[in-house]
C-alpha cells in the first residue's frame, strides 16, 4: 500500500487497523468543541505524527490516521477528509479550506490488473 503497489484492501490486517481507526474518528467526532484537551490527545491517538496545537474540527475523516503527518499549529475546518493508503505531510502553519478532502490513494488494482484476475 504505502510502496504504491496494488495490495488486498481485503486482508485481515489492514481492515483490524481501519476499524479501529474508524472507532477512534467516531469517538473524536463526538467530542465537545470546548474540550480542547482531550481532542488533541484524541488526535494525536489518530494521526501518524503532529506538531504542537493540532486543531481539527470535527467531522474529520480519514482511512489509517497512521500515514498522516501535520506540523505545528495545524489547523483544519469542517469536514476534513484524507484517504491516506499513502503518506500524507501537511507542513507546519497550514490552514485547510471548509469541506477539503486530500486524496493520495493508489487504486486497488488497474483496470488490466481486473482483467487479467478474471
Amino acid at each position: 500500500m504505502l510502496k504504491g503497489e496494488p495490495y488486498d484492501a481485503l486482508n485481515a490486517e489492514i481492515l483490524d487497523l481501519l476499524f479501529k481507526t474508524k472507532d477512534r474518528i467516531r469517538q473524536y467526532n463526538q467530542l465537545p468543541p470546548s474540550d480542547n484537551e482531550g481532542r488533541e490527545t484524541a488526535i494525536r491517538t489518530i494521526l501518524g505524527s503532529c506538531g504542537e496545537h493540532p486543531i481539527v474540527n470535527s467531522p474529520f475523516y480519514c482511512d489509517y490516521g497512521c500515514n498522516i503527518h501535520v506540523g505545528d499549529h495545524f489547523f483544519s475546518n469542517f469536514n476534513l477528509t484524507i484517504l491516506d493508503e499513502a503518506m500524507v505531510t501537511i507542513e507546519m502553519d497550514y490552514p485547510t479550506p471548509y469541506r477539503c478532502a486530500c486524496a493520495d490513494e493508489f487504486p486497488q488494482s488497474w483496470p488490466h490488473e481486473r482483467q487479467r484476475k478474471t
